[in-house]
């Protein structure tokens, strides 16, 4: 797996790191409602552990997940396969 890039949130570095499985971002502690993810690859998304949606190959796209995040709670965001992540939006 390769093609993961660093991306700064609301002026602080997210902490990225890659497990057996997935390249993850973990979001610290914040108040949103939404995540918006902008990349391209093939790669299955999940959100806190839950399915969300899927990066075809080479397709570039916007995908929008509901987070279901209580108030107060870090977002872990996981990246099964390869995707190079453009942007990540936090709404609230």
């Amino acid at each position: 797996m390769e093609g993961i890039v660093k991306k700064e949130f609301n002026g602080a570095f997210s902490n990225l790191y890659k497990n057996d499985t997935a390249y993850v971002f973990f979001i610290p502690e914040r108040d949103f409602k939404e995540v918006r993810i902008v990349g391209v690859g093939n790669a299955e998304v999940f959100i806190n552990g839950a399915p969300a949606r899927a990066f075809k190959e080479n397709e570039v796209k916007m995908i929008t997940v509901k987070t279901h995040v209580k108030s107060g709670q870090p977002c872990v965001i996981e990246f099964r396969g390869i995707v190079l992540v453009e942007d990540i939006l936090l709404r609230k």
